[in-house]
């Protein structure tokens, strides 16, 4: 397993260029304090980056079930429901809305 290493590299002038990418403009104390927080964020992520994951199986979902699935039993339409629902289509063909073909 390869073992990656993060230095603290993160200075006031990385700040300057993402404020120019990100059109943002900082005082020199939220700055500093972007500096700090980032570096922190770089830290967290070294420490992970040490966590011994050998053996470990990976996973794409935490959830090991499935959702139970209901009967597909077909049901009348709600006369009540669906009145007026196709008074304003421009055609109906057995009960259902015609539209025009789509061509992709």
């Amino acid at each position: 397993m390869k073992t990656i290493h993060m230095k603290n590299d993160i200075t006031s002038d990385m700040i300057e260029k993402l404020e120019i990418l990100a059109q943002l403009e900082l005082t020199e104390a939220e700055r500093q304090q972007a500096v700090g927080n980032l570096n922190q964020i770089v830290d967290y992520f070294s420490q992970i980056g040490k966590v011994q994951t050998n053996g470990v199986e990976p996973v794409s979902c935490v959830h090991m079930t499935s959702a139970p699935l209901r009967k597909d039993v077909p049901k009348e339409p709600d006369s009540e429901y669906s009145t007026g629902m196709t008074d304003n289509a421009s055609a109906l063909q057995d009960n259902m809305i015609v539209v025009p073909r789509s061509f992709m």
